[in-house]
């Protein structure tokens, strides 16, 4: 019977620390990863839900006095909320009533307005919200919203490669300064089987 050289046997406990450690760093970053994304995404939609029902109240009267100078006024605020790229307001029978642009980003709005609906569509959130006022439908708040969930992504992804190369090379020394507690009486057990 063959026992095992000295060099394999720590090269093999070493190789088994060592992807053992990958996976469930990769395991754990990714789970992270995964849920982060996800209450992002949560946290937008109601963030820009809860900013449609505003614009929503604010531009009922407007809506209803058929008032389209006031309903530009309101959506005007929304120069203060950088990720909103563009708005516009629909009256109850689905014309476009008034918009909003942000400056230098030139967009073109949607012919009629969607049922209350929030998706993601080529890279940036569309959200439809009903302005309704005593159970009359008064018209349709409409948010096309800066979708930064890819540069997150990336963001993320550079940083899980940082987090993997330093957590493998500590468990490279670790296990490397480690491994003689391990291998030492396996070692003296076999030479003392060649021995005998």
């Amino acid at each position: 019977m063959k026992l095992p050289s000295p060099r394999s046997l720590r090269q093999k406990l070493l190789g088994m620390v060592l992807v053992i450690t990958l996976v469930s760093l990769i395991v754990a970053l990714a789970a992270i990863i995964g849920y982060d994304l996800s209450a992002y995404h949560r946290v937008l939609v109601s963030d820009m839900t809860t900013q449609a029902e505003l614009l929503g109240r604010t531009t009922a009267p407007a809506l209803a006095f058929d008032d389209p100078r006031v309903a530009k006024e309101n959506l005007s605020v929304l120069r203060f909320r950088p990720l909103v790229s563009s708005a516009a307001l629909y009256n109850a029978r689905g014309a476009l009533f008034a918009t909003y642009a942000r400056a230098g980003d030139p967009h073109a709005f949607p012919k009629l307005p969607e049922p209350d609906s929030a998706r993601v569509d080529q890279g940036d959130l569309v959200l439809f919200k009903r302005i309704v006022s005593d159970g009359e439908i008064l018209g349709t708040v409409y948010l096309h919203v800066d979708y930064e969930l890819f540069p997150r992504v990336y963001d993320y992804l550079g940083i899980a490669v940082v987090v993997l190369i330093a957590a493998m090379l500590v468990a490279l020394l670790m296990s490397s300064w480690m491994q003689d507690i391990v291998t030492r009486p396996i070692l003296a057990i076999a030479q003392v089987a060649r021995e005998v």
